[in-house]
């Protein structure tokens, strides 16, 4: 699901891939997996964003995860 800064409902995300700050997808296995905030498991923060259609194709989704 995602949020939208104005809206109080989220709404679904579908055909979503993810990718790094070159535009690149990646792989969902390379997503970091963090315990806590201060608690990472690779130690390293990299920037990757979730690109997706909500709501049936309006409006298309561009977020940054990590």
């Amino acid at each position: 699901m995602a949020f939208f800064d104005n809206e109080a409902e989220p709404l679904p995300v579908t055909n979503y891939y993810f990718e790094d700050d070159k535009n690149e997808p990646i792989s969902f296995h390379v997503l970091p997996i963090e315990w806590s905030k201060d608690k990472r498991q690779n130690g390293k923060k990299e920037l990757i964003y979730l690109r997706g259609i909500a709501d049936n194709g309006l409006p298309t989704i561009h977020r940054e995860l990590l």
